[in-house]
Parts: C-alpha cells; structure tokens; sequence
C-alpha cells in the first residue's frame, strides 16, 4: 500500500534499483552470472569482456555498471543496459544473481567464424 514509484522511473526498474543498492549496502557477493538471448556468441567471451563481473566477488554497482559499458563495445551484440539486468538476491545467504539478457547482432555467427 505505500509502495510508490518516482516520478520517470518504471516499477521495474525502481525495485532493480533497491535491490542493487540492498547487496551493496549488505556487501552481497555474487553466487551466479547468467546470460539470456545467447546462441552464437562463445559464453568466454562474453565473461572476458567483464571480468570484474565474477562469481564470488563482492558486489558493486560501479563494477556492474562499467561490465555492461566494457561488453557493448563487443560487436557481436547489441548494446546492454541496466534495464537488461535482472537481480535476484538471496537474503540468507548474503548472495546475488545476476541475469544478463542480450540480444546479438543479426552478422554475429559471421564475425565469430572470422574469428576462430
């Protein structure tokens, strides 16, 4: 009943916001990273491209944040915003998951060819 949203912010995003702000605060650390929307670009990658983004490392919003800016400079998918991140916290254990959803670039399987 007193849950209110801000002014230029969905609900959504809203409660992402508290929950990253709840494992910051509580020093979560990260249990899992998962990726959605993934077909042709290699999981290494991806993981390469955000390596402060590990299982078992505290949590930070800063390294979250400069993940998502340092892996949307990778050509193979699309560029991924907080929006595209969806938390789950797991109180008793003091731990977070992350779920990361990508979209890939319709040339994606041709660059990752070239590459091999």
């Amino acid at each position: 009943p007193e849950f209110v949203v801000p002014t230029g912010q969905t609900p959504k995003n809203y409660l992402q916001s508290r929950l990253i702000d709840e494992a910051v605060q509580k020093r979560y650390t990260i249990r899992v990273v998962y990726f959605q929307g993934i077909r042709n670009t290699p999981d290494n990658l991806l993981r390469n491209a955000m390596p402060g983004l590990t299982e078992g490392e505290i949590f930070t919003a800063a390294v979250l944040q400069k993940s998502l800016n340092d892996v949307s400079r990778l050509s193979v998918i699309e560029p991924i915003r907080l929006g595209d991140v969806d938390v789950h916290l797991n109180r008793a254990d003091s731990t977070i998951d992350l779920t990361l959803s990508f979209r890939e670039r319709s040339h994606a399987r041709r660059l990752i060819r070239e590459r091999r």
